[in-house]
């Protein structure tokens, strides 16, 4: 009888520890969607201590999965304005707009020949 039971009751402990374990991926993943996302600029140091900016800060459209829309929406930020989900409001132009203009570049003068 006692057998019986504790071979019952590893069974009972199995099949509990196996539905956790599958609980996650059998949980609702929700569609992707498009966040307006702030990127910070990407900074090298050399080895003389200078620093260098390798990719310049900035607002670009991502897609990511629902799941991670609380893990983003909000939480990355240029001082300004912070991550937010595209909408018929909010669109990717409203989103790239947040970036600066470039600058044109000053005209390079030819050489004058003497």
């Amino acid at each position: 009888m006692k057998t019986t039971f504790t071979i019952a009751a590893i069974a009972m402990f199995a099949v509990i520890l196996g539905m956790s374990a599958l609980a996650p991926a059998m949980a609702e993943k929700k569609a992707k969607i498009d966040v307006c996302h702030f990127e910070e600029a990407e900074i090298e140091t050399l080895e003389d201590g200078t620093e260098v900016e390798i990719s310049p800060a900035e607002w670009k459209v991502i897609n990511i999965s629902g799941n991670a829309e609380k893990a983003h929406v909000g939480k990355h930020t240029d001082g300004i304005n912070s991550d937010e989900k595209l909408s018929d409001e909010f669109t990717e132009q409203d989103c790239l707009d947040r970036n600066p203009a470039d600058e044109p570049e000053a005209p390079v003068e030819a050489p004058v020949e003497a």
